[in-house]
């Protein structure tokens, strides 16, 4: 029993539950955004919600028409992937799999697929699925591999994933060659290719949380004994992992309400955290996940109720 409780409290805190009724509650909130000289401005507030439940963990198309997301719908059942169309204002359901649960929607980088973490009901199986754009025809990636959590393309093979349970580890998977290399563990969950850099969350230090910058030496290379290691590229602010960037340059933050930037951080990782938007106008005191459109005019963050997630 003890074990099953341990395994049960993991999947709770990264929204992979053994049983749909643990998923939090969580809202998704669609902003206008434009970059001043102040900081940013905020404005035209849509909730992109199925139902009460689950809504989160959104991504944007590249061309930003779309905004993926998951949602475990009106009766509070599993989730599946929606599509948000911006234009239009119109949200369409694609995945219907009967058996399973979908997570952590992006679109592959040939732009012909989606992809996903999909979890078998009433199982702790964790894979990295594609299905069509339609989401039909899904297609397990790498079924050796069952740990899935969160992941980002490189390249159309490469991925970079992380994977539960503790400690959480940065792995490395190759669709061709069928390379799986573990880089790192004690990482975050959010990982993000920012122009030719690779951006992580490392927690080996749990009372600082830093965003780093993993040498790419590990992802073309085994020989560790040569390679550098990473360099850090800022703190992150107090327990908050979730982080974004605008026009590949400028870092997003939120803590408390309120989103923080650190402009041309690549040029200086040394600034200190900016607050530029304050979301209590919108009544949005709690929130974490936060995500920039390509285009750089839409931003999403998600909001829950009760504890962080």
């Amino acid at each position: 029993m003890k074990l099953r409780y341990f395994i049960a409290s993991i999947f709770l805190i990264f929204h992979y539950s053994l049983t749909f009724a643990q998923l939090p509650q969580t809202e998704i909130y669609l902003f206008d955004i434009k970059e001043s000289r102040m900081g940013y401005t905020i404005d035209n507030p849509t909730k992109i919600v199925v139902g009460k439940g689950y809504n989160n963990q959104p991504h944007f198309s590249r061309d930003g028409r779309y905004m993926y997301f998951v949602s475990n719908g009106k009766r509070g059942g599993k989730t599946d992937i929606y599509r948000y169309d911006i234009k239009i204002k119109r949200t369409k359901r694609l995945t219907r799999t009967k058996h399973h649960s979908e997570y952590s929607p992006k679109i592959t980088p040939d732009q012909k697929k989606l992809s996903c973490v999909r979890v078998p009901k009433d199982s702790t199986v964790q894979n990295l699925c594609v299905y069509n754009l339609k989401g039909k025809k899904g297609q397990v990636l790498f079924p050796e591999n069952t740990t899935f959590g969160y992941y980002t393309w490189l390249t159309q093979i490469d991925v970079l994933s992380f994977h539960v349970p503790e400690p959480f580890t940065l792995m490395r998977h190759q669709t061709i060659r069928k390379i799986h290399d573990t880089i790192r563990t004690g990482i975050g969950r959010c990982l993000e290719k920012v122009k030719r850099n690779i951006i992580y969350v490392d927690k080996s230090d749990s009372t600082q949380w830093q965003l780093k910058i993993l040498n790419k030496a590990w992802v073309n290379t085994r020989k560790e004994d040569s390679i550098a290691p990473d360099v850090i590229l800022s703190d992150c602010l107090p327990k908050e992992e979730d982080f974004a960037f605008v026009r590949g340059n400028t870092l997003l933050m939120g803590h408390k309400g309120v989103i923080y930037r650190k402009k041309s951080i690549f040029k200086n990782p040394n600034a200190e955290w900016e607050a530029v938007v304050d979301l209590s106008k919108y009544f949005i005191t709690d929130f974490y996940r936060i995500s920039v459109s390509p285009t750089h005019n839409k931003l999403a963050v998600v909001s829950y109720t009760g504890e962080k997630p």
